[in-house]
């Protein structure tokens, strides 16, 4: 092991450690739940802004914070807060991944070019009760694409894609609700045509970068699921779903769901 390699991964236990003593030290003393054997472990991972991140005190306690809000309570350890925080700048870490079902919880962070973020949306409203390739948006669909591409301006999102059928014939619906985005940075849309494709071509072409992704309803859950998400909601008849999965460097992912509406006052 080459000692830049190993110094990253040393940072990495690093903080762990730092950040599981914290979380043992803040746990209280009622029930204590550890993880057996024979139960697989949930892990969830949130990302933060570096660039505002800072340890602030709050009501007596040491906080680890950037412009949204906590990322990790150290309680009373001022020194941990500062040498975590100095660790992460370093390593350039943006995500912070949980471990649960262990006492206490094992904390760890990811740096931003190990992740592959996969922003996957169901197309927006459309204009006619059909599936035909050709159906457009409805003016509702208009307004929830713009409020997609204003969502996404400061996203990163480097590649988007939307669907064809078997045929090669674009779906104008998905190409609709992602091509404001992709119109404003500068760059087309490309397409694909199964779940199978698309999962391959992110995982294959797209590590490390950000992307965005319009399907259908009967497709959106797959392509959660091919992206290593367990049991993925289903979405019929909603168009407001946005689905953020963080594909890490082992092939383990985590998956944020979020909801999004269209301004009314869009023209």
């Amino acid at each position: 092991m080459n000692l830049s390699l190993r110094a990253y991964w040393f940072g990495i236990v690093l903080i762990s450690i730092f950040l599981v003593g914290v979380s043992y030290a803040d746990k209280s003393t009622g029930k204590k739940s550890f993880l057996s054997t024979a139960k697989e472990a949930r892990e969830s991972c949130t990302p933060f802004d570096l660039k505002s991140l800072h340890v602030a005190k709050v009501k007596g306690r040491w906080k680890l914070m950037d412009g949204k809000g906590v990322v990790h309570d150290f309680g009373y350890k001022a020194k941990r807060a500062r040498a975590t925080l100095s660790t992460i700048r370093q390593k350039q870490f943006s995500l912070i991944c949980v471990i649960h079902d262990l006492f206490p919880p094992f904390i760890y962070f990811v740096p931003e070019s190990q992740i592959t973020k996969v922003i996957v949306v169901r197309h927006a409203e459309k204009a006619a009760d059909s599936n035909a390739p050709g159906v457009e948006l409805s003016g509702d669909g208009e307004k929830r694409a713009t409020t997609l591409s204003n969502i996404l301006n400061v996203s990163g999102v480097s590649a988007v894609f939307a669907t064809k059928t078997s045929g090669g014939q674009s779906y104008k619906r998905t190409f609709e609700t992602v091509n404001n985005y992709a119109q404003s940075k500068g760059f087309a849309v490309q397409y694909y045509k199964t779940v199978a494709e698309i999962v391959e071509l992110i995982k294959e072409q797209y590590s490390g970068q950000s992307v965005l992704v319009a399907g259908h309803s009967s497709s959106v859950p797959g392509i959660l699921e091919g992206l290593g998400i367990d049991d993925p909601p289903g979405i019929n008849g909603q168009f407001n779903n946005l689905f953020v999965v963080f594909l890490m460097s082992d092939d383990t992912a985590s998956m944020m769901h979020l909801k999004y509406e269209s301004h009314s006052n869009l023209d």
